[in-house]
């Protein structure tokens, strides 16, 4: 049937999505948001690019950090720094090196020509 003839009452009206051609105009701005929305979205995919670089980053220190307190939680010690004092032994000619926090000697070694040498006037 075409558009022209004469036709009686519709029983009922409704839409149904139907080819329909695009007017010059309509193409020109479709081009032009077409243009914008590529741009959009290739800014989007950088900054999404981004982003994943940042929380992989992120994710990587997190998991560094849990494996740094698992190994000490299951080891039950950690290395830190431990105010320390060294002693001269001259009874036993070495150097020792005492843990403050413990009293626990923690190295010793001989001591050489020139420590052996007691001073003459203690300061």
């Amino acid at each position: 049937m075409t558009k022209d003839k004469q036709r009686p009452k519709p029983l009922r009206v409704f839409t149904r999505q139907l080819r329909a051609d695009l007017a010059d105009e309509e193409r020109r701005d479709m081009a032009i948001d077409l243009a914008g929305e590529q741009g959009r979205l290739e800014a989007a995919r950088a900054e999404k690019e981004e982003s994943t670089k940042t929380h992989a980053a992120t994710i990587k220190r997190h998991e560094a950090e849990v494996g740094s307190l698992a190994t000490a939680v299951n080891n039950g010690w950690v290395y830190r720094d431990v105010e320390c004092h060294e002693y001269e032994d001259f009874g036993g000619k070495r150097i020792i090196h005492v843990r403050v926090d413990t009293g626990e000697e923690i190295f010793e070694r001989p001591m050489n020509e020139d420590e052996r040498q007691r001073p003459l006037i203690e300061a």
